[in-house]
């Protein structure tokens, strides 16, 4: 028996959101080389510091291209 999204409580809810549009500045520069917080252009960091506001939570890690090694570690998961 499928059950139907308008009877879940939360998707009525949404249903009744309207949604905030926020500009924030950008970037063209090419950060795939960057490999720490402060070597991202000053609106890239900006952009990441404002996502941490609104969903009230750091941002531990940011990818930057597709290897493993591409990833910018900002706060590390255990406590390094």
């Amino acid at each position: 028996m499928a059950l139907s999204l308008m009877k879940c409580p939360r998707i009525r809810l949404i249903s009744r959101a309207t949604p905030v549009y926020e500009m924030l500045e950008g970037w063209s520069e090419d950060i795939t080389g960057c490999r720490s917080f402060d070597e991202f252009p000053e609106a890239a960091q900006k952009y990441i510091l404002r996502l941490e506001e609104l969903v009230n939570c750091r941002i531990s890690s940011i990818g930057v291209g597709p290897g493993r090694e591409a990833t910018v570690i900002r706060f590390p998961l255990l406590g390094e």
